[in-house]
C-alpha cells in the first residue's frame, strides 16, 4: 500500500457512492465516516467494500444506508434518518461501529 493510500484510509479508498449521492459529496462523506477507519483496521483495505446510499434526499425523512462487506462474513447494514445530511452520516457511522463491535468485538 502506498503512503498516500494509507493516509486516505479504508473509507476513502473503498467507499462506493450509491443512489442519491454525487461524486461532489465524497469529501464531506469520507470526513464524516473517517472514524470507521479504526474499526476496519483489522482487515486489509482490499478485503473491504463499503457502499453508501440515500433515499429521499433533502426531504425530512431522508434515509442513509451504509453497507459494509467484510471477508468471510455477510454484509453489515447500518441505517439512519435525519433531515440534516451531516447528522444522518454521523448516526449511520455510529450504528456501523456498533454493528462491527457486536459482530467482531472491539478491534
Amino acid at each position: 500500500m502506498t503512503d498516500r493510500s494509507q493516509q486516505q484510509g479504508t473509507v476513502a479508498q473503498r467507499l462506493r457512492l450509491g443512489p442519491g449521492l454525487l461524486e461532489s459529496d465524497r469529501a464531506e462523506i469520507v470526513s464524516a465516516l473517517s472514524a470507521l477507519n479504526r474499526h476496519l483496521g483489522h482487515w486489509r483495505s482490499d478485503q473491504i467494500d463499503l457502499r453508501l446510499s440515500v433515499r429521499d434526499r433533502n426531504f425530512s425523512d431522508q434515509q442513509v444506508a451504509l453497507e459494509i462487506w467484510l471477508p468471510g462474513r455477510h454484509s453489515l447494514l447500518a441505517h439512519a434518518s435525519d433531515a440534516d445530511m451531516n447528522k444522518a452520516l454521523v448516526e449511520v457511522r455510529k450504528v456501523a461501529i456498533r454493528e462491527i463491535e457486536a459482530e467482531f468485538g472491539r478491534l
